[in-house]
């Protein structure tokens, strides 16, 4: 029994990855650039700002969004 719910707890896993992977996807270009520079370049807010050719504020903003609708869209499937 405990492997067949570790075998479900996967698949769950990765229909969870898929579907964030596929909302990133189509998120616009710039709010995904500004949402993989940060989290996994740990790029300053300036840093992604001045490679966006945007504010450091709207990078901010940009990096937000992104992370809340990714979140939205995970707490949705759960």
């Amino acid at each position: 029994m405990a492997d067949t719910t570790s075998v479900h707890k996967r698949l769950e896993h990765r229909q969870e990855l898929e579907t964030v992977l596929a909302e990133l996807q189509k998120l616009q270009e710039t709010d995904r650039a500004a949402l993989l520079m940060r989290a996994l370049d740990e790029m300053p807010y300036e840093e992604i700002a001045a490679a966006l050719e945007i504010t450091p504020t709207a990078a901010r903003v940009k990096v937000h969004r992104a992370r809340a609708r990714l979140m939205a869209v995970r707490n949705s499937i759960r």
